[in-house]
């Protein structure tokens, strides 16, 4: 591998990405009819393994505390806050997909 080539990997890191989120028959499901561009970029990681870490970090979090209320009061809030931080996605910072439609 040339040095030029090996430089610009090192630069491709990942973004954890939020999905939206939309209510379908009492349940929340991510809304795939959202573009992954517009989906909310949260922390930027270096590589894909150290964003997959804190993925399921997160979602191991979100799994402990399911059915917490929380300040809300809401049992709704709490299940889409559970749908949304189990449906975290680690997409690369150069994907050709954050780009838009």
């Amino acid at each position: 591998m040339k040095p030029r080539h090996a430089a610009a990997l090192a630069l491709v890191g990942c973004y954890l990405l939020t999905p939206p989120m939309i209510e379908q028959n009492g349940v929340w499901k991510v809304d795939a009819s959202v573009h992954l561009s517009q989906w909310d970029r949260g922390d930027a990681f270096g590589s894909e393994s150290e964003c997959e870490r804190q993925k399921a970090k997160i979602a191991a979090i979100a799994e402990s505390r399911k059915n917490w209320i929380g300040p809300s009061g809401s049992a709704e809030a709490a299940q889409e806050r559970y749908a949304m931080l189990t449906n975290l996605r680690c997409i690369a910072t150069d994907d050709p997909r954050l780009k838009g439609n």
